[in-house]
């Protein structure tokens, strides 16, 4: 089934509730101010005080009733519509003071917003005792905790939740020796919400099926650890079952409108970088061409996003040869103004032309050759899901420090942590901090070589005391067998 043809029911029933709150600002705005005599600017602040109230969320089709929890949101939605409003009116000079508008229109703002909200979630309750517009989901976990979840979600009709399938993780896993039964749910109903229980076994068997729900667009909720000591979310939280709170796994609020920006960034951004940097290219080429024969750019294979071959450009750091692009790596080939394009990364800045073309981005995970991927991906469960995004100049792994020779499973976590939690901001933050890991880079490559190699010298020792132990403990009962046998 295409995701983009399936129906969002959240967003159907948010776009519902905001519909009929809408409404009733309207409506309550309209009578308050003809009664009270008030100005037009009322009727512009109402409407912009739902577009602030819809952004931070307020409309949103949570598991759990928190009409108290958007009580503050809704007033201070208020306050900032009536003051930028009135503000705009005073500098106009429309009226001529702003404090008393704005308070009026605060209030009377405020008081439209909770009516049209709660309106709209009573109108909602009773449309889902009628069995309309009502969500659903599928539940994994095990233990008594997950079963209250259960309950009450099928107890509870007026959270317009249907429970399509509960999966109790401990009997799937002694059946098949995996949670695949979760992802097949998932593919079967198309669900929703999943929501993740307590959880007897390692919550890294979960990967594949969270991110799987990811991509058919399924929203994620997880019982935190130590939830009963408050971890999670805040005590009105909009997602609890049961006083349990639910966090929701971190997505994008609009991930295709997301993408989109990113990619209008990317195509801005390397058109930009290619213009300003001509007159740098120009001579670097030229420097090139005059100290080392060979063509101007080195064309390398990458694996790019869902697996796809691209082709991505470099300067020419390297003396010309016949041999495979597997050579890339020899020092002893490398020029001296190579080892200074390498070094400052100018070498790569001609991978912005791959940027505009589309086949990579400025952020995402750094793409691989095809035949060391594919090894990669024979010994690493997680790798091939590091292909889920379009491929990037630099990533969340690049200013951790994995670079040059550093492992590959630790690359392939920080990508797949990159992808998970995507955002604009985050993209922003890794380009800002790309400068200062190219000045530290051999400090920081140095300093991973250094701590892996701790790392590994602390698993030999703790195999080594496993194995001691297992030794001991075989002596033990084999001592305990004869002495039983002797009495």
């Amino acid at each position: 089934m295409d995701v983009s043809a399936r129906p969002d029911r959240l967003r159907t029933i948010a776009l519902l509730n905001g519909g009929i709150g809408l409404m009733v600002i309207g409506i309550g705005t309209t009578l308050l101010s003809l009664i009270i005599g008030s100005g037009s600017l009322l009727f512009i602040v109402g409407p912009l005080a739902w577009v602030i109230a819809a952004y931070h969320g307020v409309f949103h089709a949570h598991i759990t009733r928190d009409e108290f929890r958007v009580v503050p949101i809704a007033l201070i939605s208020a306050g900032l519509a009536a003051f930028t409003v009135t503000s705009v009116g005073w500098a106009a000079g429309a009226i001529e003071t702003t404090l008393a508008p704005t308070l009026l229109g605060t209030a009377i703002t405020g008081a439209s917003l909770l009516g049209g909200i709660f309106v709209g979630r009573m109108a909602l309750r009773s449309i889902w005792r009628r069995g309309r517009f009502r969500s659903t989901a599928v539940v994994a976990g095990s233990g008594p905790v997950t079963s209250e979840l259960v309950l009450e979600l099928t107890h509870r009709t007026e959270l317009g939740i249907d429970v399509d399938e509960f999966i109790d993780l401990d009997e799937a896993y002694r059946s098949t020796g995996d949670v695949s039964r979760v992802i097949r749910a998932l593919r079967t109903h198309r669900p929703d919400r999943l929501v993740i229980g307590d959880l007897s076994l390692n919550e890294h068997e979960l990967l594949p099926a969270v991110r799987f729900a990811g991509t058919i667009g399924t929203r994620v909720y997880v019982l935190p650890r130590l939830f009963s000591m408050g971890v999670g979310n805040p005590l009105f939280s909009p997602d609890r079952l049961r006083g349990f709170p639910l966090q929701r796994v971190n997505r994008p609020a609009h991930p295709r409108l997301g993408l989109a920006i990113k990619r209008a960034i990317d195509i801005a951004a390397s058109a930009g970088v290619l213009l300003v940097c001509m007159p740098l290219l120009i001579v670097v080429g030229a420097l090139i061409k005059l100290t080392s024969r060979g063509p101007l750019l080195f064309w390398q294979e990458r694996l790019g996003q869902n697996g796809r071959i691209i082709r991505i450009p470099k300067f020419r750091s390297m003396t010309a040869s016949d041999t495979s692009d597997f050579e890339w790596t020899a020092s002893d080939r490398i020029t001296p103004i190579g080892q200074f394009l390498r070094r400052s990364a100018i070498d790569e800045i001609p991978q912005l032309w791959s940027v505009l073309r589309g086949d990579m981005s400025l952020v995402g995970p750094r793409p691989e050759r095809p035949a060391f991927a594919s090894q990669f991906a024979l010994e690493l469960s997680e790798y091939d899901a590091r292909h889920r995004m379009r491929v990037g100049l630099t990533g969340l792994a690049q200013i951790a420090g994995l670079r040059g020779d550093t492992s590959i499973s630790e690359r392939a976590k920080y990508d797949n942590l990159y992808i998970d939690q995507w955002s604009l901001t985050g993209d922003l933050m890794i380009v800002l901090r790309t400068v200062g890991a190219i000045v530290g880079e051999r400090r920081r490559e140095q300093a991973q070589l250094d701590f892996e190699a701790a790392l590994a010298s602390l698993q030999q020792e703790q195999a080594k005391s496993r194995s001691t132990e297992a030794v001991v403990d075989a002596r033990h009962r084999a001592v305990a067998e004869v002495e039983a046998n002797l009495v």
